[in-house]
C-alpha cells in the first residue's frame, strides 16, 4: 500500500479473504470444539472482513486496511497465547 502496488494489495486482500472464509467455514461446523461465544465472535469478524473486502477492495481507505491488519494480528496473538497455555 505504501508504494501504491495495487496488484500486491489485491493479492494480499484476496488471500486474507480466503483465510477469513476458511475460518468462517471451520467454526460454523457443529462439531467444531470451540465454545459458542468464540465461534459467534469469529463468525462476526469474518463477516466484517468479507463485507469490507468485497465492498472496498484495493480502493479501501488506509483506516480500513489498518483495521483488517490489526484484526489479523490480534487473532494471531490470541491463537499463539492459547497454544502456549
Amino acid at each position: 500500500r505504501q508504494n501504491q502496488d495495487k496488484a500486491g494489495l489485491t493479492l494480499a486482500l484476496d488471500e486474507n479473504l480466503q483465510l477469513w472464509t476458511a475460518i468462517q467455514t471451520l467454526v460454523s461446523r457443529e462439531d467444531h470444539p470451540m465454545n459458542a461465544e468464540a465461534k459467534t465472535n469469529l463468525i462476526k469478524l469474518a463477516n466484517f472482513v468479507v463485507a469490507k473486502t468485497l465492498r472496498e477492495g484495493c480502493d479501501a481507505a488506509d483506516e480500513t486496511l489498518d483495521t483488517l491488519e490489526n484484526m489479523n494480528l490480534q487473532i494471531a496473538e490470541g491463537l499463539l497465547e492459547h497454544q502456549a497455555a
